[in-house]
């Protein structure tokens, strides 16, 4: 679908009246909620259900969709477990549609935010991080990707002491990301024979780390949990304690679901 055919954006167009039409029960945006979408975007812009009410937001990533509609899908949606899959689970009048869960169970990192940008801003300064400030980029992102925030802040406390310690006091980044064969000369920093992607700030590391584990992780490998993703994130083979990491963020991530700040 090309922005520039105007055949194109009125087939779009159709297509975007019929998911986001409001029911005869008068459920809002049926057809999305019974397919079990998450989010789409389409010519720079993106569209949540975990934010419908703010409507279509300025989207500004690496593609700016004008060659083709994105769709995002809630596992259950993903799976065909919901309503339009299932039409005996149709809605009842005048009660909401059943709402897909995003994730699969505690460890997934699928969901929505179960901390606040403001609570992030007060672990990163009690733990003294030079990313201090930065709550926001972990909590839009966050929602931008469908994963919980919580998550990004334990990975980034386990790397590195949420900046404090190691490499990433130079690099930015939140993963202690490894340079590719596509990493950029000025964008490389070599230790110890190792290269890692050095970023120009912090929210640019955040927002590749939210891009890395969406696309790539779940997108291409459907890995979603944490016990999934960290054998491949951090493995034994680079003399990682594969069980440790997971313990840490589990204990890392309900202590702050908790709101416990340390």
């Amino acid at each position: 679908m090309n922005v520039n055919n105007p055949q194109d954006v009125a087939t779009v167009n159709a297509l975007f009246k019929w998911l986001f039409a409001t029911d005869k029960y008068g459920h809002k945006n049926a057809m999305i909620t019974r397919l079990g979408i998450m989010y789409i975007i389409w010519n720079k812009q993106i569209w949540g259900a975990y934010r419908a009410s703010d409507g279509w937001r300025p989207y500004s990533g690496a593609s700016e969709h004008t060659d083709h509609v994105h769709f995002s899908f809630y596992w259950s949606g993903a799976n065909k477990q919901t309503t339009f899959w299932n039409p005996q689970q149709a809605c009842n009048p005048g009660a909401p549609c059943p709402m897909p869960q995003m994730g699969g169970g505690s460890s997934s990192v699928l969901g929505s935010p179960t901390v606040t940008a403001a609570f992030i801003d007060q672990v990163l300064a009690a733990n003294h991080s030079p990313a201090q400030g930065t709550g926001a980029a972990f909590y839009n992102y966050g929602v931008q990707y469908g994963i919980d925030p919580v998550f990004a802040l334990a990975f980034f406390k386990h790397e590195s002491s949420f900046g404090t310690t190691g490499v990433a006091r130079t690099t930015l980044s939140i993963s202690n990301t490894v340079c590719t064969g596509s990493t950029p000369a000025n964008e490389r920093y070599y230790s110890n024979s190792h290269c890692f992607h050095k970023y120009t700030n912090w929210t640019e590391s955040i927002a590749d780390w939210y891009r890395m584990i969406r696309e790539t992780y779940v997108g291409q490998w459907n890995k979603s949990t944490i016990e999934q993703i960290i054998p491949t994130y951090a493995p034994s083979s680079d003399g990682n304690n594969v069980a440790e990491y997971i313990s840490e963020v589990q204990k890392s991530v309900a202590s702050w679901r908790s709101g416990k700040v340390s």
